[in-house]
């Protein structure tokens, strides 16, 4: 039977790559699964244990810095001379780098090496440091990878010129199940009443997690800034920026409009409760939040950013902000707040666009990319 090697830094990424797997599997491959198994969510493992994923456990630290990493090199090593893998697809920074080092000796034997890069942490606006360290090593280890796929047109535009990967494709992110979301009901007025959302305030949501790349500091200073009591905003995700933005609410006196929700299982419904998408990151690949908010039909308020710019027309499914311009925001921010016409204007376009997103259409390309080099 042939192999296929799917390799990640942190096992929760797998979730995204659920798709990929079936694909491999019904092509008939044996998958195995190297990641650091670290604090993993069991749904996931069970569904991984269901589809009869052989898993390993690898040491990977997320800082490229940790000395852990030395340790999953060699891991990765022993794994990739003990097992003969056919295919090698990896994924996220660390996790790609040592995977396509380690792999180098055995691509020379036939085994074909495939990354996807969920957004290189160069970029437009991206700090000199990352250029100097992430670009030429990136550069480097595309030399050593047969197919490079990327998930924004930033990255490709990049990737296809400066790189040296055998084939260089765009895919649309991971995909979403668009029927899923639009089929899913919610009560609205229930809905904001078991969050603590008054029926007639107007409802600003972020998901993701609460760290500094999010920048969810910029929402709540610009929701101070209007001095609004019936804007309120809430946040899906944990991190660990929670008691930093609490204080910063108290602080500037928004602390009863500010809603850390944590880790939800009711995204979608959430959504379908709020007036307003608000994704304020310094940096992103190409957002599966973002997609499912559009999915919903929420108007959108976004940076003005790689991968955001992919999936927002300014002034025609939402608008675009420069990161950090909190005036710029609340003016973006007004305008849908005043406008029932414009929000529902957006709410059509977010729901048209959604389908360029779907789990199908990246299926398509996935199967197209994996029958080239299977």
């Amino acid at each position: 039977m042939k192999k296929a090697l799917i390799v990640c830094t942190i096992v929760n990424f797998l979730k995204f790559e659920i798709n990929d797997l079936l694909l491999l599997k019904n092509s008939g491959y044996e998958i195995h699964c190297a990641t650091n198994f670290s604090h993993p969510d069991m749904e996931l493992l069970n569904e991984l244990n269901m589809l009869g994923i052989v898993n390993h456990k690898i040491d990977f630290a997320r800082s490229p810095c940790s000395k852990t990493n030395i340790t999953a090199y060699y891991q990765l090593k022993q794994l990739m001379e003990y097992e003969d893998f056919d295919l090698l697809h990896c994924h996220t920074p660390v996790g790609g780098v040592l995977a396509r080092i380690v792999a180098r000796k055995y691509r020379k034997k036939g085994m074909r090496v495939i990354y996807t890069a969920h957004g290189f942490h160069f970029y437009a606006g991206a700090p000199l440091l990352n250029w100097l360290i992430y670009y030429p090593i990136e550069k480097w280890l595309s030399r050593f990878t047969d197919v490079l796929i990327t998930i924004n047109n930033e990255d490709y535009q990049r990737a296809k010129k400066k790189f040296h990967a055998k084939e260089t494709k765009y895919i649309p992110g991971v995909g979403i199940d668009v029927e899923k979301i639009q089929a899913v009901q919610v009560d609205r007025e229930k809905k904001r009443e078991e969050l603590g959302i008054g029926k007639d305030d107007f409802l600003l949501l972020s998901v993701g997690e609460l760290n500094k790349n999010k920048n969810h500091e910029v929402v709540i200073r610009a929701v101070a800034e209007l001095g609004d009591p019936k804007i309120k905003y809430a946040i899906c995700g944990q991190g660990p920026l929670k008691e930093y933005l609490e204080e910063l609410a108290e602080k500037l006196g928004v602390r009863n409009q500010l809603f850390l929700l944590g880790f939800r299982t009711d995204v979608i419904e959430i959504c379908k409760s709020a007036d307003v998408f608000v994704f304020p990151s310094k940096r992103e690949g190409l957002s599966v939040a973002l997609m499912e908010a559009m999915a919903c039909g929420l108007p959108c308020i976004v940076s003005k950013i790689r991968g955001n710019m992919d999936l927002v027309v300014d002034k025609e499914n939402g608008f675009l902000f420069g990161i950090g311009n909190v005036d710029e925001f609340n003016k973006k921010m007004l305008i849908l707040l005043r406008s029932k016409e414009v929000r529902v204007f957006m709410n059509k376009r977010n729901i048209q666009r959604s389908h360029d997103y779907t789990i199908e259409n990246t299926k398509k390309i996935m199967c197209a990319i994996y029958g080239e080099k299977i």
